[in-house]
């Protein structure tokens, strides 16, 4: 039997209830992996665009320091290619959206939209730079030379 007294303690256990649902209703089963500024392609795993043909967040668990930056692959099995050859995963242009190269004013590529051509990995920084690159083949080798004159 629930008395008068008790009623309170339960309206306020139904209304955290409630605002718990709604604060997680919307939240994906997978997020993509926190910012951190020192991972290279924002945690994002650079062996599975080459090998899923997908972005996959990267794990903690399976992390990589090179060359300043903090890699974040999804299985041990990504980790070990990335480690017996790392130039044959790595984001062209430093991770640099390759159109924005090309036109001389890099700025930073979105880790989910690329494209691989060749056998190498390139970012783009919104889905026009994307149709600009499939309209204009010539953006790669003008990012390119527009890279060779930056000195990085």
């Amino acid at each position: 039997m629930m008395t008068f007294a008790m009623l309170p303690a339960r309206l306020a256990v139904a209304v955290f209830a409630v605002g718990l649902t709604l604060a997680l209703a919307g939240q994906p089963l997978r997020a993509d992996p926190p910012a951190h500024e020192n991972w290279a392609v924002a945690g994002y795993d650079p062996v599975a665009y080459f090998t899923q043909g997908v972005p996959q967040p990267g794990l903690r668990a399976y992390a990589l320091k090179w060359r300043g930056a903090i890699w974040l692959f999804a299985t041990p099995e990504s980790r070990a290619a990335f480690e017996a050859d790392p130039a044959a995963y790595l984001p062209q242009f430093g991770g640099h959206c390759v159109v924005s190269v090309s036109d001389g004013h890099p700025a930073p590529g979105d880790p989910r939209l690329f494209v691989i051509r060749d056998g190498r990995l390139y970012l783009l920084g919104s889905a026009e730079a994307k149709a600009r690159l499939a309209a204009q083949p010539d953006v790669i080798a003008r990012a390119q030379a527009a890279w060779r004159q930056t000195g990085d």
